[in-house]
């Protein structure tokens, strides 16, 4: 009788599990096959497309199929839509979308999501802080080649800055919350995200090498890089500070060369955030001068710079 019993039940489940299996793929149905991926936490991505549906007289919805998986329902009369949201990485979110009209798939109206949030990322975002200056051009003619990066240490996520020294997909930035043999993501300035593996890492200079398997033409040249610099000197730095990307820093040195770990940094009067480790600094030339390394602790404002030197030292092998 038990065992008569359990075989009901477990029909029962089946076609239970079965049911739920075809209405979910007939409310998915017709989902744009091309998968997004774009470098914004998922609540900040929700937040973008509820203003971008709301500013057209949609009525807008969501819905957490569970933690880190988010449906967002529009609907405007007879067009309706539904945005699938996946958490890819603590900074960045899958998407897939589907536009209905009368009914039917318009992939028409698709397409417009999808180059608006193309276009949203393409959006410069460049700033000057802590100076009235303007940014000179040769400096922003090197935002293209930052980047951002994220990582995983143990529990901990981290978020910091770097730059590409080279055509072929080599990337420099600071060393500190990396670990030997760990795989980092990468964010190029047009939204791109890549796989980042690691090829040297020294703890001691705090300076990192990665490659990426890309070939841009947007790199960051060490000729004519500045290894001496003048008290007063103010410089730039380009990174990504709390994920920020293409944000510059103005300041200048205002102190002698400084000794840590029996290597020399420089200091300087210059705002320093959480991600900015790991920005070039450039002169007003737009010539490399250094890579930011931190800041004093309990200041936002006394920054230290791994020298122009120290980096040539690192990647020569010495």
């Amino acid at each position: 009788m038990k065992s008569k019993f359990r075989r009901i039940m477990q029909k029962k489940i089946f076609y239970l599990f079965l049911c739920i299996m075809i209405t979910a793929s007939t409310a998915f149905a017709g989902f744009d096959t091309d998968e997004k991926i774009y470098p914004l936490p998922m609540s900040e991505l929700i937040d973008v497309l509820e203003h971008w549906f709301a500013g057209s007289d949609f009525e807008v919805s969501l819905h957490m199929i569970k933690p880190g998986n988010t449906t967002l329902h529009a609907r405007r009369r007879s067009e309706t839509w539904q945005v699938n949201l996946k958490r890819h990485s603590p900074l960045a979110t899958r998407a897939r979308a589907i536009c209905r009209l009368d009914g039917k798939p318009d992939k028409v109206r698709l397409n417009i999501l999808w180059r608006f949030l193309d276009d949203y990322f393409k959006i410069p975002n460049t700033t000057a802080k802590s100076s009235n200056l303007e940014i000179p051009t040769a400096v922003l003619s090197r935002i293209d080649a930052v980047v951002c990066i994220n990582s995983r240490n143990g529990d901990m996520d981290n978020q910091f800055s770097g730059f590409v020294i080279d055509p072929a997909g080599f990337i420099l930035c600071t060393a500190h919350g990396v670990d030997a043999g760990e795989v980092v993501t990468v964010v190029y300035y047009d939204g791109r995200i890549l796989e980042g593996k690691p090829l040297k890492i020294d703890k001691h200079r705090d300076i990192a090498l990665y490659k990426v398997d890309t070939v841009r033409d947007s790199f960051v040249p060490f000729e004519n890089g500045r290894e001496l610099l003048g008290m007063g000197e103010r410089l730039f730095a380009v990174g990504c500070p709390e994920n920020l990307r293409g944000t510059v820093f103005t300041g200048i040195i205002n102190a002698p060369p400084r000794r840590s770990g029996n290597l020399p940094l420089w200091q300087v009067n210059m705002e320093i955030h959480p991600g900015s480790s790991g920005s070039p600094v450039f002169d007003n030339r737009g010539n490399l001068a250094g890579m930011v390394k931190g800041r004093y602790r309990g200041t936002d404002s006394v920054g230290f710079l791994i020298p122009l030197e120290t980096i040539l030292s690192f990647l020569n092998g010495n």
